[in-house]
């Protein structure tokens, strides 16, 4: 039954769009939202409608999205979350460690800045997610998730109404306990983990895609929200669900780095002008850190080496085939600072770009 001070999502939600929430701080909208509750108390009580599964993989997306509807919630958690910009273990475990939160995003609200003490897993099952947090702003699409650890700034917000973007709040003794031979793994995100829990956060969020995993993670994630809200909330099946996302992921079997390589030098073609390393990372479904550091071990050159090459390597072409004014070369192959390009295709080519191309014309035969 949902309690007194307990709101919908969507009755939440409709309320918050049609008050054009943005503009509000998010105490004006929850205050809102108690007064809109408050109303509703002199109407009769709704009911639930429970969906009932022998097997809950069986529930269907349809199902699922009217559970998500339902998902109840707590306008006075919202109202602490709000005042409190670093939420601690505690208030995520509700006192026990080994147990997570799952709730659903407020899709309408643009959360206020904050960090937190314990890990924040957001899976994004319909829509986009906008994320901000240090190391810029990210869209999750459907089927991706970020995972954002302790002490990290982070803002987000659904990008559409009818997204639905599932919050985890998981405190750190549960990645050493329940999951820690996950962790044992040699994986990008085990890594990442694992540096997280020793106090390194240097690196930001962790972004994950995978089109090839996409159906089996909200497979989980479905089975995982309608357990804890349609079957009693029983934490070891909560956990197992947890340790089973987390195992989907880690236990990947990866192609050879050598085609993660051949994704990486399409992209830098493809994106030679302003190519970012943490658009590729995303793109691949590799940490940042960990995927410039297997550029240099397979490559032998940075990422921002390979950058200039593509670079130098467009800029010799243009040179030799028509007269463009050397500084436009510079500004169409993404420098727009001449010296800047003349160091840059010197060091590649051992000349400067006039030279490059006298030398040029001067060895065209006639």
């Amino acid at each position: 039954m949902i309690k007194e001070n307990n709101i919908t999502h969507n009755q939440l939600n409709n309320l918050l769009y049609s008050a054009k929430a943005d503009s509000d701080p998010i105490d004006n909208q929850m205050k809102a939202a108690s007064e809109y509750l408050a109303a509703q108390k002199e109407s009769s009580e709704e009911k639930k409608n429970e969906i009932y599964k022998e097997d809950i993989y069986d529930i269907t997306d349809e199902e699922f999205t009217e559970l998500c509807g339902r998902i109840p919630i707590d306008i006075e958690a919202v109202l602490h979350f709000g005042e409190n910009d670093r939420p601690e273990d505690v208030d995520c475990s509700t006192g026990a460690m080994t147990k997570c939160i799952i709730y659903r995003n407020i899709n309408a609200l643009f959360a206020a800045e904050h960090e937190h003490t314990f890990f924040e897993l957001v899976f994004v099952w319909k829509g986009v997610l906008i994320h901000h947090s240090n190391n810029g702003v990210h869209e999750i699409k459907e089927g991706e998730f970020t995972l954002v650890p302790p002490g990290i700034k982070h803002r987000v917000k659904s990008k559409y109404e009818d997204g639905i973007i599932i919050n985890i709040l998981i405190p750190n003794e549960m990645f050493q306990t329940v999951l820690f031979e996950l962790l044992r793994i040699s994986h990008p995100l085990a890594q990442y983990i694992r540096k997280c829990l020793a106090g390194d956060t240097n690196e930001g969020p962790f972004f994950f895609s995978s089109e090839r995993l996409k159906p089996e993670l909200k497979k989980i994630i479905k089975a995982m929200v309608f357990e804890y809200y349609n079957s009693g909330n029983r934490p070891m099946i909560i956990n197992g669900f947890l340790s089973q996302f987390f195992g989907v992921v880690i236990n990947e079997k990866y192609e050879k780095n050598e085609d993660y390589i051949i994704s990486v030098m399409e992209y830098i073609n493809d994106n030679y002008q302003d190519a970012a390393l943490g658009e590729l990372s995303k793109k691949i479904g590799y940490n940042e850190a960990y995927l410039s550091r297997l550029i240099k071990k397979e490559t032998g050159k940075t990422f921002s080496q390979l950058v200039r090459q593509a670079r130098i390597a467009y800029a010799q072409t243009i040179l030799v085939q028509n007269d463009t004014p050397v500084q436009e070369v510079g500004e169409l192959v993404g420098y727009y600072d001449y010296a800047g390009f003349a160091r840059a295709f010197e060091k590649e080519t051992g000349v400067k770009p006039a030279e490059y191309r006298r030398n040029y014309q001067e060895k065209r035969p006639e």
